[in-house]
């Protein structure tokens, strides 16, 4: 049993996967980031350990050797701020998080407004007007496919392509059964590639889930689960 998650911008490859998925008997779900009506919570379900976490992996706010800088540690501390939200709301979700984020708006250093306004860029797109994002747990859980198309001209879209891809990641990790095999295929990799997402490949295998940048071609359900 396995599930596949792919992270791309093709739309004949949704089209084979979906076929695919049918013959095999498995579940399959297309999120089209572009679209203008709501379409999945990417913070479906999420703790505040791990809201903290999705932002700096997104926003690209993790430590290094060379440290973050003055504005990557202001944009940090305010990720960790507004990682408390998550524990005030039953069901967390993107525009949740930039109401919460409104609140704190007088208290808010002008250094972090970088973060808070590629919030409220991304909060305001359709595809996340929504308190529903099971289909992913779910597919993860029980096995199936779910293709993620966005745009990547889009710097909006794209951010949120990425901050769907680490927590895909997150939940395959933070698994109690790790028994199934969880592939994540990403097209078009150069724009989702980051230091997280490498940092990742070396740590997702020890839980059952692997990282995987191939040729679409002849892209199946079959495929994925081979590699």
């Amino acid at each position: 049993e396995i599930s596949a998650c792919l992270v791309g911008s093709e739309m004949c490859i949704r089209d084979r996967l979906r076929f695919s998925a049918k013959t095999s008997e498995k579940p399959f779900f297309y999120l089209n980031l572009c679209a203008s009506h709501p379409v999945v919570n990417p913070l479906f379900n999420i703790t505040a350990r791990e809201l903290f976490v999705l932002l700096k992996m997104t926003f690209e706010l993790q430590s290094s050797s060379e440290g973050l800088g003055y504005y990557k540690d202001v944009e940090r501390e305010l990720a960790q701020t507004l990682s408390a939200y998550a524990d005030s709301d039953d069901n967390p979700s993107l525009p949740g998080l930039l109401h919460f984020a409104n609140t704190l708006r007088d208290t808010i250093s002008k250094d972090a407004l970088g973060l808070f306004i590629k919030l409220k860029e991304i909060a305001a797109l359709p595809c996340v007007a929504t308190l529903d994002g099971k289909c992913i747990t779910e597919v993860i859980q029980k096995g199936g496919c779910v293709v993620i198309e966005g745009n990547t001209e889009d710097e909006s879209i794209l951010l949120v392509m990425k901050l769907l891809l680490h927590r895909v990641a997150q939940l395959t990790t933070s698994r109690a059964d790790c028994s199934r095999k969880v592939c994540i295929a990403l097209d078009e990799v150069k724009y989702t590639i980051t230091t997280s997402v490498i940092n990742y490949m070396g740590n997702i295998r020890s839980f059952g889930g692997c990282f995987h940048a191939v040729s679409y071609t002849h892209l199946t359900l079959p495929t994925i689960y081979s590699v």
